[in-house]
């Protein structure tokens, strides 16, 4: 049992997650208020921003593109297989559309009584989420080319 901010004890971390596929700005500083609460000891983001290189070619850009309303449901599944594993707080923003180097394109949040499974889950949930969720990426590179990105495998 551990006591909640508001004094109210509580048998398990229970917040609500989030799920979700945005056109809009992600604000790290929103996320990371709404995963934090006074019974978690740890916090950990992964944030993932578009660069400007690839492998052979400068970009100036990324479009993402995603069938929504299965990216979300897929999202969801891999929240309840990770709360399954471990005691944690979770939530999954991914952007679609257009967006410049810099911004920021997924953010994982995860809260936890503990630090070794806010990582460990925090790890499992980004690789999750770009092995299996319906999420498509097209670099924009200088010069004007563009060229859809190779994705991972689905997993077994």
């Amino acid at each position: 049992m551990i006591q909640t901010k508001d004094n109210n004890v509580k048998e398990k971390h229970e917040l609500p997650e989030v799920q979700k596929i945005t056109e809009k700005k992600i604000f790290i500083e929103e996320i990371l208020k709404s995963i934090q609460d006074n019974s978690v000891g740890a916090t950990v983001l992964f944030i993932g921003t578009v660069r400007n290189f690839n492998e052979v070619d400068t970009v100036v850009g990324m479009y993402y593109e995603s069938y929504t309303g299965m990216a979300e449901e897929r999202m969801q599944i891999i929240i309840d297989d990770a709360k399954q594993k471990w005691n944690i707080n979770c939530k999954l923003l991914h952007r679609i559309g257009d967006l410049k180097v810099g911004d920021v394109s997924v953010v994982v949040a995860v809260s936890s009584f503990h630090r070794h499974d806010a990582f460990d889950a925090c790890q499992y949930l980004i690789e999750r989420i770009k092995r299996e969720v319906q999420i498509w990426k097209k670099e924009r590179l200088i010069g004007g080319d563009e060229r859809w990105v190779k994705g991972y495998l689905t997993e077994k």
